[in-house]
């Protein structure tokens, strides 16, 4: 009965790292979901506070600004204080964003507050998913780092929902507040993540951790470890060798696709599609509906990414959401299938889903999973600011490629996008399902030999401590 009492124990700890980890990172989902609602609340006529259509733009690219600058202080105190330091460190900022928009009397004081957010979301994103990692179990690790998938797009829902009972200034406090209390006091109740600990020599602190979250030292911990406190320099040594540069390559070219997917011109879209059928929904209902079939994607995929693996789903994602594209290509250039009112809302809401089943939520795994020890953090901090960067250049290219192209033409460019990450996901990403960190590390460097003084020393650190 102990054994089992222990082992419940330790699964619940196991969850609550998940938990607290995903919570923290939601801050960027809040985020957009309380632009969605700002967007609209700030052009009504009874606004004290009315924004002009520019300032509405600025005022949600602002928050991308501020993930380009928190990720890679993240990513640093990640490599100093560990994935939870660093998740704790990421709390101020997201808190004072609530405070400052509440009290904003000014267009600059509103985008202060958008700079804090993603100042706070962008140091939590650039590490949660190495605690998640850290925290998990090689056969359960797909499966966790979806939940906390959940709980992120869940909070763009939860935003939104919650616009239409208070206004911009309350909903920022609650934003604020729901991405910062809660977590932190979980997270205070939990170990650090072993793996750091090991990388930094603190080997009983790592046992304890990993007794304590029932994890094998052996199956969790990373190689060719860095100094403590290496300089960043060494960090941008170690990123030109191959078995360190191939996955962050790999890991970038998935969220380049990701962003060029078309995912958000189907957001962008949508309002037209609706009208076309003489739905007329407002965009915050428009954003709920599909707000709700990603959170469904991300559920779906956190059931299937430990039994399928990575690549199988990555591989369908790219292959259907192409198909939909395709679909609504020939939506324009065929009158009989334009006839059919309900087929391009049909086919709008698949491709969003099938989009968020792989590659919509997939490589954030990977991001846990690909990088070694010693880029795990740089890995982690360059890949929020290089999103950020896709999603920018794709926004602006979107309004002349429909001019130059047409709907038709902008969708079979997403079409080809597809069939490119296809190809690179079939040629490059090796599955990674139920494979502890020390062996994936293995996947990128074939020739290398396997560290058997690393992990003599580890058996013995596990041995002690019994």
């Amino acid at each position: 009965m102990s054994g089992t009492a222990t082992a419940a124990g330790q699964l619940c700890r196991r969850l609550a790292a998940t938990t607290a980890a995903g919570l923290l990172a939601s801050s960027y989902g809040l985020a957009i979901g309380w632009a969605t609602v700002a967007n609209w609340q700030l052009q009504l006529p009874h606004e004290t506070l009315r924004l002009a259509a520019t300032q509405r733009s600025w005022l949600i690219s602002m928050m991308y600004v501020g993930v380009a600058v928190g990720s890679p202080v993240g990513g640093w105190l990640g490599g100093r204080l560990g994935s939870k330091g660093a998740l704790f460190a990421s709390a101020p900022a997201t808190l004072a964003s609530g405070v400052v928009i509440f009290f904003a009397s000014s267009y600059e004081m509103l985008m202060a507050g958008r700079l804090l957010i993603g100042l706070g979301s962008g140091m939590s994103n650039a590490v949660y998913m190495m605690y998640i990692s850290g925290t998990s179990r090689p056969a359960e690790r797909g499966l966790f780092s979806m939940l906390s998938e959940v709980g992120i797009v869940g909070g763009t829902v939860l935003a939104v929902a919650a616009g239409e009972l208070v206004d911009w200034r309350w909903l920022a406090v609650l934003c604020a507040v729901l991405a910062t209390a809660p977590p932190a006091a979980l997270l205070a109740l939990l170990p650090s993540d072993p793996v750091w600990l090991l990388a930094r020599h603190r080997d009983a602190e790592a046992q304890r951790a990993a007794d304590l979250l029932g994890l094998r030292l052996s199956e969790m911990a990373a190689g060719a470890a860095p100094q403590h406190d290496a300089p960043w320099r060494e960090t941008l040594h170690q990123l030109g060798k191959r078995r360190n540069v191939a996955p962050l390559a790999l890991v970038l070219a998935l969220f380049f696709f990701r962003a060029f997917s078309g995912y958000y011109t189907i957001l962008a879209y949508s309002l037209e599609f609706f009208r076309d059928v003489g739905l007329a929904l407002d965009p915050s209902l428009t954003a709920l509906l599909f707000g709700g079939v990603t959170v469904a994607a991300t559920a779906v995929t956190s059931v299937l990414i430990d039994r399928l693996g990575r690549r199988p789903l990555l591989l369908a994602s790219a292959a259907s959401t192409a198909l939909c594209y395709l679909g609504l290509v020939l939506v324009y250039q065929v009158p009989a299938l334009a006839a059919l009112p309900a087929l391009p809302v049909l086919l709008l809401l698949a491709a969003g889903f099938l989009f968020y089943v792989g590659l919509g939520c997939v490589p954030h795994c990977l991001v846990g999973e690909l990088f070694p020890e010693p880029v795990r953090f740089l890995g982690g901090s360059l890949v929020p600011v290089a999103y950020c960067v896709f999603s920018i250049v794709a926004l602006l290219l979107f309004p002349p490629t429909v001019a130059a192209l047409g709907p038709s033409g902008m969708f079979l460019c997403h079409v080809a996008c597809m069939v490119v990450a296809f190809v690179l996901v079939m040629v490059a990403l090796p599955e990674t399902r139920g494979l502890p960190l020390t062996a994936i590390e293995t996947l990128f460097d074939p020739c290398a030999k396997p560290q058997q003084d690393k992990l003599k020393h580890i058996k013995q650190v596990e041995s002690g401590s019994h």
